[in-house]
């Protein structure tokens, strides 16, 4: 989740609109994130079956990292964004009502 809003803040940085750029990080980080959620829960796998004496007493803990790195995939995937889109037009919102200029400092190339 953090790759990914920080990719989604560069990419603003750079012009686009908040939804572009939101679809464009999606695109760009959608493989990795899938890749790395897929390895660990491939990883899980045989702990989670429990095929031996030891293996069955640790099933349960393999069963619920499963369904953590699955959940944490969809939030990261799903919600991150859409919360992002909401926090950023609150963001512009209350800097509008504070007579701040919409564009911060860090908002720009200049740090760079």
């Amino acid at each position: 989740s953090i790759l990914l809003v920080d990719y989604i803040q560069k990419i603003i940085r750079k012009g686009y609109n908040v939804k572009e750029a939101i679809i464009e990080s999606g695109k760009k980080r959608l493989r990795p994130i899938l890749m790395t959620s897929v390895a660990l829960a491939a990883g899980m796998l045989p702990t989670a079956m429990g095929l031996s004496e030891v293996g069955k007493f640790r099933m349960s803990m393999g069963i619920v990292v499963i369904g953590g790195i699955v959940s944490s995939t969809i939030l990261t995937l799903l919600i991150v964004p859409a919360i992002f889109e909401y926090l950023n037009s609150f963001r512009l919102f209350s800097r509008k009502l504070l007579g701040r200029p919409a564009k911060r400092m860090i908002d720009t190339d200049e740090l760079e």
